[in-house]
């Protein structure tokens, strides 16, 4: 079962998926002529309960309030399709000196890159959404050290650091799903004694450490929200590495953490901004 949507309601249709059905969610490959539109799919054992799929249906249909172009589609394949495209539908990512290789497939690995495993699963934590893609490109440019990763997600980013410099990560999500994913991303790499994974919100979260890095790739109002306790947790002339949020609300994100951060580069793509900042040593 697949639904085609714009990226910003790829969530409601994950939630929907994992409420009623029972399967595992997989998202398609971006075209390289159209990145606002994402495929959801999930793929179930057996037959599916007709009072569930209506309620998916239902949902669907919602939507195409504010969708027009949203679609459900349903297939019926076979165990061998199913091999055939489990072993197909990730190729893998390369970004700048990083390769993401998905865990179900075949590929070798090319010892040119720094190479990753990730389990295609829920969220954009498999590089193909451009404000990850965005943070990893930039997490590349600096000595992670100690790291946050606010949202961990899939983890990708804790487990990127890894190849620039950084010595522990924590990774930080109130949600079990997210955190079961990042749990076995963690494992793929060999990197449990590494990456410390915390289930608790953002403003729930209490420690005494100080952190030469932190991801925040959250949206817009969190980071407007969170900006002082954010630039607490950093040490003096710390990173920080903050996206999820759109372009036209740049200047504004730039505005408010210009007064606590030296901005070293913002970029942008498909609509989506990511900038890399340094802690000012004093405000």
């Amino acid at each position: 079962m697949s639904v085609d949507t714009l990226n910003e309601y790829v969530e409601p249709i994950t939630e929907l998926f994992t409420k009623y059905i029972d399967g595992d969610i997989y998202y398609s490959t971006y075209e390289e002529s159209n990145h606002t539109r994402t495929t959801v799919e999930i793929c179930a054992e057996g037959n599916i309960n007709q009072s569930d799929f209506e309620y998916v249906s239902i949902g669907v249909k919602l939507l195409g309030n504010l969708d027009e172009l949203i679609d459900l589609t349903v297939k019926y394949i076979s165990d061998e399709d199913l091999k055939i495209y489990f072993n197909t539908v990730y190729d893998p990512i390369k970004i700048d000196s990083i390769m993401i290789y998905p865990e179900n497939t075949n590929n070798d690995f090319n010892y040119s890159y720094f190479n990753m495993l990730i389990k295609p699963g829920l969220g954009f934590g498999t590089g193909k959404h451009p404000t990850t893609k965005l943070c990893l490109e930039q997490l590349q440019k600096i000595d992670n050290k100690f790291v946050l990763d606010i949202g961990t997600g899939s983890a990708i980013l804790s487990i990127a650091s890894f190849f620039f410099g950084a010595s522990k990560a924590i990774g930080l999500d109130s949600d079990d799903m997210a955190l079961n994913n990042a749990k076995y991303n963690i494992s793929l790499n060999k990197l449990n004694s590494k990456i410390e994974l915390i289930k608790s919100s953002f403003e729930e979260y209490l420690t005494g450490n100080l952190f030469d890095t932190v991801y925040a790739n959250v949206g817009e109002f969190f980071l407007h929200e969170n900006i002082q306790i954010i630039y607490d947790l950093i040490k003096p002339k710390g990173n920080l590495i903050i996206s999820g949020f759109k372009e036209s609300r740049r200047n504004k994100i730039y505005k408010l953490y210009s007064k606590n951060f030296k901005v070293i580069e913002c970029k942008n793509e498909y609509d989506w901004s990511c900038m890399r900042l340094m802690k000012n040593e004093t405000k």
